[in-house]
């Protein structure tokens, strides 16, 4: 029965001692391996973003984070009164001109 199973390809490589593909096989698990902890490692480092650990405390070095958001600007700039009488001038002169066009 085994001499008649030895006569096919990679049963007779794994009987008969030809194990270099062994060899092969081993060393593109260990690249693979070492390619998936880098990526593992850089993905949960993006994700995470930089000077954001899950040490507790406060801690020192990294960037200080940043002070609250700045309030609402005001109701309105000092210009805009004068942005205004401006725009309506020409919004009327505009008009004016439009309807002599016409006629």
């Amino acid at each position: 029965m085994i001499a008649t199973v030895a006569r096919f390809g990679p049963v007779q490589s794994l009987l008969g001692g030809g194990h270099e593909w062994l060899s092969y096989a081993m060393v593109a698990l260990a690249v693979l391996g070492l390619a998936a902890i880098v990526w593992v490692a850089t993905s949960s480092a993006r994700k995470q973003g930089p000077g954001e650990d899950d040490s507790p405390g406060g801690g020192s070095g990294g960037q200080p984070r940043p002070g609250p958001a700045p309030g609402p600007p005001s109701a309105e700039p000092d210009w805009w009164p004068e942005f205004e009488r401006q725009f309506a001038e020409h919004v009327h002169r505009a008009r004016a001109m439009a309807s002599k066009e016409r006629s």
